[in-house]
């Protein structure tokens, strides 16, 4: 009998989560393959801690989120491990010092991780309501893009890779946590989110899933449903769906997708799609409840270490796989949206109700009104006898807590504030307006009273460098004209343009060069810009840097541009085509002798053919000449 296909997916969705809808007393396959999972998530998740001390977006961010997500569904979790990972993340993101505060955010890819996890906390349980998450809520704001994005400058596929990824998270944080009076600022930021990611190029699984979970937090509609329409067409014939077009089908993508698409009302469980998609992950679950996602990352990144969860190398993309996954297979006994991606936000706060160790260790009334009062308060505050140069603990004034309103920098320079104190990792108050989004008066003020452009050796990002980050070239231009210096590195040993490639920033790194950047400066472990364009698949970037001069020969861990670009995945025959079309050289060997088509032709690089033929032209080349 042949039964149609509503109807085999109907019975199809009643035989998976049978215990679910009491249909039986004994578990359901899905909640075996959950049960085999969970306890396994909650263990690596623990050793990571004991292991590395900060916190992970996979282990932390995904891992909350899942263990939450099975314990508000009803599945048996550790509960004290549960608790002590969430009061563990907390007292390590959910308070504030100079990582929120400061230039340079404390961290490589400062506000990724900072975002993420607290996003997988606000799933996990009641944000901290005290006003911790309202400090970090403003460092967040601050580190807008000025084209509306938030920049990820750490690329590491598929999580910490891509702006939209980051900018559906820190727009979220944003709306779960207000800040006190500032309700029209943040309007305004959110507003320009959305105005990015409506118009923003989709390059993978990763960034359409983020995209429709943005679409449906910010509330819009018709990105929405573009996006969900666009990833259901992606599914695979054998029900899942890719990171990328030129890879397999994974656990990672599809668990991400199945959880965005039934979060944001765009699959229910009873769906086909949706019921294929869980069929590809139990057939694809091991003995040992994981799954393997092999890494994409091909040159160095953050070393591996053993956190007690299988798959070696590819162990921290494997976790957070098996987190989607998991998260997908549980949402599929339930076709309401959960508590875990849908949070109360916190209750909006009046500004004294932020305490005052939220802030920092030994801030006073007057920092908290710099930071979040307005301008009658912290006048009244001032005409009162504080000092404007009180300092916490950590030697942050007032000063700096007041540079995202030039009004309260003005007010507190007139009342004595010194602008050249720093804090002790060296922060500065002209450090933290010219790293703060829309920050361009308080800079102005602030060098019209003096402050200097110079750092401490060990200290955070120099003033230009914290303005690159957010792309503000007025800015970048205001500064140089005070004697800053394009050269001048931190985070990493990077320097201004180094930050803007990585950032991705087109016309950043158009305008640096034009005012004398080095396209062909030696990075700390070698190479150029044109390295870093290359390996974040950046063609418009390649395609200025080699217009620009940049050399075709530098090499970094033994890699020529072409022999990194044919490393990596997804593989860009666009950027491969741009770089053979400047001359670079399609018999290129790394030490050990193998050649660019060898290195492509192990990475599946789609480009191989092209570069084959390019090699075998240039070898009949050089024949001719003979």
């Amino acid at each position: 009998m042949n039964l149609p296909r509503l109807t085999v997916a109907a019975l199809l969705w009643v035989f998976l989560t049978s215990a679910a809808v009491a249909q039986t007393r004994f578990p359901s396959p899905v909640q075996i393959a959950v049960g085999r999972s969970l306890p396994l998530l909650q263990r690596s998740a623990d050793t990571w801690f004991q292991r590395r001390g900060c916190p992970s977006c996979h282990h932390q961010g995904v891992g909350l989120l899942t263990v939450a997500l099975a314990r508000e569904k009803g599945y048996a979790i550790d509960e004290a491990l549960f608790r002590d990972q969430l009061d563990r993340v907390s007292a390590k993101f959910g308070h504030s010092d100079e990582s929120s505060l400061s230039a340079g955010g404390g961290t490589a890819n400062y506000p990724f991780g900072h975002a993420y996890i607290a996003w997988g906390m606000s799933g996990a349980g009641p944000l901290p309501a005290d006003g911790r998450m309202v400090v970090l809520a403003n460092g967040i704001a601050g580190r807008q893009h000025v084209d509306g994005s938030w920049r990820s400058l750490s690329h590491r596929p598929p999580m910490e890779d891509s702006s939209i990824t980051l900018t559906a998270v820190a727009a979220r944080m944003l709306q779960l946590v207000p800040i006190p009076g500032r309700e029209r600022e943040v309007h305004e930021r959110l507003e320009r989110a959305k105005r990015w990611l409506a118009k923003t190029p989709i390059r993978s699984t990763e960034e359409r899933a983020f995209a429709i979970l943005a679409a449906a937090w910010l509330g819009e509609r018709a990105l929405l449903q573009r996006e969900q329409a666009a990833l259901i067409s992606e599914q695979r014939e054998d029900g899942g769906w890719a990171q990328i077009p030129t890879r397999s089908t994974d656990a990672y993508a599809t668990g991400l997708a199945l959880v965005a698409l039934h979060q944001s009302g765009g699959l229910t469980p009873a769906n086909r799609a949706y019921l294929r998609g869980v069929l590809f992950l139990m057939k694809h679950q091991q003995p040992d409840g994981t799954w393997q996602v092999e890494t994409r990352r091909r040159l160095p990144g953050l070393p591996y270490f053993e956190t007690g969860f299988p798959h070696g190398k590819d162990q921290f993309l494997s976790y957070a796989a098996a987190g989607w996954a998991t998260m997908a297979l549980i949402l599929t006994g339930s076709p309401a949206p959960s508590r875990v991606f849908w949070p109360q936000p916190l209750p909006a706060l009046r500004m004294e109700d932020v305490s005052l160790t939220a802030i920092a260790e030994g801030a006073t009334p007057l920092h908290r009104a710099a930071l979040l009062g307005d301008r009658a308060e912290l006048s009244s505050l001032l005409d009162s006898g504080a000092d404007p140069n009180t300092r916490t603990k950590s030697g942050l004034s007032p000063l700096m807590l007041a540079v995202h309103d030039p009004d309260r920098v003005q007010l507190l320079l007139r009342a004595g504030a010194r602008a050249d104190e720093t804090t002790s990792d060296g922060s500065s108050a002209l450090m933290m307006a010219a790293g703060y989004s829309g920050a361009l008066a308080s800079v102005q003020h602030l060098l019209a009273a003096g402050a200097s452009l110079e750092r401490a050796a060990d200290g955070p990002l120099p003033p230009l460098l914290a303005a690159v980050m957010h792309g503000d070239r007025r800015v970048v231009d205001l500064l140089l004209q005070r004697g800053a210096k394009l050269l001048d590195e931190a985070l990493f040993e990077m320097t201004a343009l180094d930050l803007a490639v990585s950032a991705g920033d087109v016309e950043m790194v158009r305008h640096l060069i034009a005012r004398g950047a080095d396209v062909n400066r030696a990075m700390e472990e070698g190479g150029t810009v044109l390295h870093l364009a290359v390996l974040d698949g950046n063609l418009d970037l390649v395609r200025l840097l080699i217009e620009s001069g940049a050399s075709l020969e530098e090499r970094v861990e033994g890699h020529t541009p072409l022999l990194a670009a044919a490393l990596i995945d997804p593989g860009h025959p666009e950027i491969v085509r741009a770089l053979l079309k400047a001359g670079a050289d399609p018999t290129a060997r790394l030490e050990d002798g193998t050649d660019v088509v060898t290195l492509a032709e192990q990475n599946r690089h789609p480009a191989t053919e092209l570069l084959r033929e390019a090699a075998e032209a240039k070898g009949k080349g050089a024949l001719d000449r003979r």
